[in-house]
This record gives structure tokens, C-alpha cells and sequence, in this order.
């Protein structure tokens, strides 16, 4: 019998990850949130971290009906900045607000007055993961679809610069101004 993580088969969930994240990963509960995290990935002195479970969630799309998808999160934070800790306060308040996350969505106040980020990096973009050599992609179970994306710390600039052009702008912003997304006191780009 294939190991569960509320009904989403756990394997074939970590077996995807590792091939995206690296072989080394290692299984983990943070505040009771389980956990698949790589050291060194995608680079020496970064951790990768993933949820595993989240998408077997019933969330809600914004017209009241149940997402045909689920989705997974993957944080990536320089080694001893609590990645793991910030990751499993996201997944609880994911499970709390029953909201479908789907790409470029922000998580509003996600982060506001967590420890261990900077009190101005207190949202959440969601974005198709980019940092790894090889991002995990959509992952077809017979359950469902599981979306990977990955959560990054901004600014509420940043945030009403999305609202206002898109969450792609603001990622292009991010990447031409080459702000460092692992660093969670890093200045806004806005």
C-alpha cells in the first residue's frame, strides 16, 4: 500500500522533487508541516524546501468552487535562515484560508511580523519555480494535477507593482535589478 500524505500518494510526490531538487532530500515535520528539504540546492550554502501534502487540500477557486488542482510549494533560503519554519507558516495559513494557489498569485501579509524576515518582505509572490537546474514541473497523479511554485518574500511595493502590471513584470524587475530573492532582508526593487 502506497504511503499517503491526505490521499496524495507521498512517494511519487518526493521521487518528483528529488529529481528536480536533488537526491540528498530528506523527509521532515516543522510545526507539524511535512517537509521535504535538499541541502546545497540549487547551490552550495542553500537549502530547497518543499511542502508535501498541500495539494491533496480541498481549496477553493475565487468563484466558490473546489480547484481541479492541487498545488505544492517550494522555498529555497540560504542555509540557517529558518526556510523550513517560514515554509510551514505558509502551508498552515494556506490550510486556514482554503484559498487555490495558482501562479503568480500573492499571499497577502503572508509574512507580516514573522521573525527572521525583514519587516518590509511581508508577502508572498507565487511563481513557477526558477532557481533549479531542472524546476519541478506540473505533476499528473491519477488524483489530480499538482502545480509546484515557489514562494518569494516582497515588498508591498513590489506587491502593488504586480497588482498593477503583473506578477511577470514585477518577476522581470526582480531579475534585471538581480535582487538576491534568497536574501529574506534584501531591499526592495520598487
Amino acid at each position: 500500500m502506497t504511503d499517503t500524505l491526505n490521499d496524495v500518494p507521498r512517494d511519487a510526490l518526493v521521487r518528483h522533487l528529488r529529481d528536480s531538487l536533488g537526491q540528498s532530500a530528506r523527509l521532515r515535520k516543522e510545526r507539524g508541516t511535512p517537509l521535504l528539504t535538499v541541502e546545497d540546492s540549487p547551490e552550495p550554502g542553500v537549502e530547497s524546501h518543499a511542502t508535501l501534502g498541500l495539494s491533496a487540500l480541498p481549496l477553493r477557486l475565487d468563484d466558490g468552487t473546489i480547484a481541479d488542482h492541487g498545488a505544492e510549494i517550494v522555498l529555497a533560503s540560504i542555509v540557517g535562515e529558518e526556510g523550513a519554519g517560514l515554509l510551514a507558516d505558509i502551508a498552515q495559513q494556506v490550510t486556514e484560508h482554503g484559498k487555490a494557489l495558482v501562479p503568480d498569485m500573492i499571499l497577502t501579509d503572508a509574512l507580516k511580523g514573522r521573525a527572521g524576515v525583514a519587516p518590509h518582505l511581508r508577502h508572498i509572490l507565487l511563481s513557477a519555480p526558477f532557481l533549479w537546474n531542472t524546476p519541478p514541473a506540473p505533476l499528473r497523479l491519477p488524483e489530480r494535477l499538482v502545480l509546484f511554485l515557489q514562494a518569494i518574500p516582497i515588498s508591498e511595493a513590489e506587491r502593488a507593482l504586480a497588482a498593477q502590471d503583473g506578477a511577470e513584470r514585477l518577476e522581470d524587475l526582480l531579475e534585471e535589478a538581480e535582487a538576491d530573492i534568497l536574501d529574506f532582508e534584501r531591499e526592495s526593487v520598487v
